[in-house]
């Protein structure tokens, strides 16, 4: 006996004994491809487990035109059956002695489009996860696991961040055809200047006289005009053990010099510097899917992208960049793909939030989630990207804002930002995904987890709609990277997403946002509590860290 709901009717031919399949495993295996993963003609796909979920994965890429359907199994019997669903090529996991995931990547040209997990082993979820592209990866979770929860690996989240791409270290001349020096060309001299360097986890930085060398090949020198205090900064300097370091990576200024080759920018252009850069020309670039440069990402080793060298020294000795911006100096060097040139009378003070925090709240709405009118979003963290993130729902339309903090100091100027409905989650005795659900009517539609925090990022999971809740995850995580979740939240059609700087391409897509910022279209000045001297930065550090502030704007003196 069943309920009514749990049955459907069938054309009296169809044939029982065959269509019973499409009741679960060959339905399940069809619409993950179709419905879920939304398979794209020409794009490349990897499947792991070629059973009759698998096999009807594979089916379905095939008649959706993928190019390349690649199966992974522990019995090489099936290779031949597989063709006939559209795998063209086939691995035996148990047959290579390299990891699983380094073999697809290299088969792909840098990882699949789509992956498929078919198993039902919460390994193989993570070994799917990081065979997929940084581009754009979606992972089905297809079979119920044994085990309780889906743990996921240590350092997933910064995958689903697509902070763990592999990282390119490429010589000045593979960066971008340097164009020939000319007898015009004029070289930069070293320069002396300012800078507040960190010397020690966590004590407050000092202001030392560094040396900074010329821009080398396709670099710019920038005059630093203002800078602002991004969490981020905070988190590194009270963990970071590459030291001594400048940090600072929300920052604009004035060209000063610039490096052969450099034919976008001349002295004297107002430009925002950026921690990520945009080459054009790389697979992610011109994929139109990504903002993941492949050649200017992130960069972690406190180098140069060029030449893996430093451009600051005290006395001779190398100071680490960070972020590849380094703007808590009165002059840094970058690389001229991770600068915007913005319009003169932009006001510096205001835009350089644009190069990070800002930018990167209100991309998730619009890019990342997609936020739709009249739907419901729910925002854990409430500080300048977490409000961002509000701004851009509410431009959006979306019905109902609501916003988790522990200071309700904040709840007010939520308001400004668009937050209909704040909670103070020190303050509710029950588990605060329940608080939500019942206010949403069974789970909002958009969650964001703006903290960096794994364990809010599961709370922000459990959070949203069964179904079609989307959660979005925007912070770095200090402490514990890995994110633990119960499979059956997967399995009931929510999804989790990471981003890096909202989606955004800096070169593409920045000028658009300044001018929408100009228009007064978007909310920036709001958002800056405190301008402050660049001598008084330790200040600024001490008012992030007692959350007493949302963006301290650092004014280098004139």
């Amino acid at each position: 006996i069943v309920f009514l709901i749990f049955s459907v009717k069938v054309h009296p031919l169809a044939p029982l004994h065959k269509i019973c399949l499409l009741s679960c495993g060959a339905a399940a295996g069809l619409g993950a491809a179709w419905n879920v993963a939304d398979v794209q003609r020409g794009s490349s796909v990897v499947i792991f487990g070629l059973g009759t979920v698998g096999l009807s994965v594979a089916q379905g890429a095939k008649l959706r035109g993928a190019a390349q359907i690649i199966g992974v199994d522990i019995n090489s019997s099936k290779a031949e059956q597989a063709k006939i669903f559209g795998v063209t090529d086939f691995i035996n996991s148990n047959d290579i002695s390299e990891p699983i995931h380094q073999v697809i990547k290299r088969m792909t040209g840098g990882g699949a489009d789509f992956s498929f997990e078919c198993v039902g082993d919460t390994g193989v979820a993570t070994t799917a996860l990081q065979s997929c592209s940084d581009v754009c990866f979606l992972v089905q979770h297809l079979t119920l696991s044994p085990c309780e929860a889906l743990f996921l690996r240590p350092l997933l989240l910064l995958l689903l961040l697509s902070l763990g791409y592999i990282h390119f270290v490429l010589e000045a001349k593979q960066l971008a055809i340097t164009m020939s020096s000319s007898s015009s060309y004029e070289q930069p001299q070293v320069i002396t200047c300012k800078a507040a360097v960190a010397w020690r986890a966590g004590e407050p930085l000092v202001m030392e006289e560094v040396e900074v060398s010329p821009p080398q090949p396709l670099e710019i020198r920038i005059k630093v005009v203002c800078t602002s205090l991004c969490r981020s900064d905070l988190s590194a300097w009270e963990s970071q053990s590459l030291l001594p370091r400048i940090f600072g990576h929300e920052a604009a200024g004035i060209v000063e010099s610039i490096g052969e080759g450099v034919t976008e920018f001349v002295k004297g252009d107002h430009v925002l510097a950026v921690f990520t850069g945009e080459c054009g020309s790389c697979r992610h670039c011109i994929s139109g899917k990504s903002n993941m440069c492949q050649v200017l990402g992130m960069e972690r080793r406190g180098l140069m992208h060029s030449d893996q060298k430093t451009r600051f020294s005290i006395k001779g000795k190398p100071v680490y960049h960070y972020c590849a911006v380094s703007s808590f100096s009165e002059y840094t060097v970058v690389h001229s793909g991770c600068a915007v040139k913005v319009h003169p009378l932009a006001p510096l003070h205001k835009i350089c939030l644009l190069s990070c925090g800002a930018a990167a709240g209100l991309g998730a709405a619009w890019n990342v989630a997609d936020v739709q009118r009249g739907s419901s979003v729910v925002i854990f963290g409430l500080g300048t990207v977490g409000l961002s993130v509000a701004q851009g729902a509410k431009l959006r339309g979306a019905a109902q804002i609501i916003g988790v903090d522990i200071n309700s100091s904040k709840a007010e100027q939520a308001k400004i930002f668009g937050v209909t409905d704040f909670i103070n989650s020190n303050d509710i005795s029950e588990p605060i995904h329940q608080v939500i659900k019942r206010m949403t009517g069974g789970g909002a539609d958009f969650s964001f987890e703006c903290v960096g925090d794994t364990g809010v990022a599961t709370t922000a999971l459990q959070s949203c709609s069964d179904g079609w809740g989307m959660t979005v995850t925007l912070g770095v995580p200090k402490v514990k990277p890995e994110v633990s979740a119960h499979y059956g939240l997967f399995l009931s059609g929510k999804s989790l997403k990471g981003t890096l700087f909202g989606g955004w391409k800096p070169k593409s897509d920045l000028p658009s946002l300044i001018e929408k910022y100009m228009n007064k279209e978007i909310m920036i000045d709001e958002l800056v509590t405190h301008d402050l001297a660049f001598d008084d930065i330790n200040e600024a550090f001490e008012l992030m860290r007692e959350g007493k502030c949302l963006r301290c704007v650092l004014h280098m003196s004139k």
